[in-house]
């Protein structure tokens, strides 16, 4: 292990995937001011070497250190990396067995918009549906992993996200100080 990551910007890509898990290409290269081509050379010689791990989802190459994540957590993970989704998540953290029209006044989002994104989060049964008289609830079915996950993973770009989307959707109350949500 220790030759693979003999040169510094190994060191540094190394670096960024151990604290911001599931991050992409484009955002490794962008961190360190290097061409999408020279991260992704390094990139694939990390893969080579078992020192990280590439995840595919719709599109993106998501890049875990080996041995860190589940395959669940890293699937968890990546979702959660895509702000409405998140937006999604934390409210339904806030507000258990909230309709979609609750959902889509809080984050602004069309019907049919806010239909998509919930379908796409309950392909990953990430959250749940729960069948109401009214209309149809729902909740986040792996709520223990997911605050687990926003917690672990705490001084990455994701927190930020969190916190940002957090503020955004619930008020804060006088009794809760802005600077304990970091």
């Amino acid at each position: 292990m220790k030759e693979s990551l003999d040169l510094e910007i190994r060191r540094k890509i190394y670096s960024i995937i151990t604290s911001d898990p599931g991050v992409n290409l484009s955002s490794i290269a962008e961190s360190l001011d290097i061409s999408v081509p020279l991260a992704d050379y390094h990139l694939y010689y990390l893969e080579q070497q078992e020192l990280i791990t590439v995840s595919k989802t719709e599109g993106y190459k998501r890049y875990y250190v080996k041995g860190e994540l589940g395959v669940e957590d890293s699937k968890i993970l990546s979702l959660l990396q895509q702000e409405t989704l998140l937006k999604i998540v934390l409210y339904l953290l806030a507000n258990p067995q909230s309709k979609p029209k609750e959902i889509r006044e809080s984050i602004h989002m069309s019907p049919a918009l806010l239909t998509y994104y919930l379908k796409k989060l309950i392909h990953a049964e990430i959250i749940t549906v729960l069948p109401s008289e009214e209309k149809n609830k729902y909740i986040v079915l792996k709520e223990k992993q997911v605050v687990a996950l926003l917690i672990r993973y705490k001084n990455n770009m994701l927190l930020q996200r969190f916190r940002d989307t957090w503020i955004s959707i619930i008020p804060l109350s006088s009794k809760v100080d802005e600077d304990k949500l970091v």
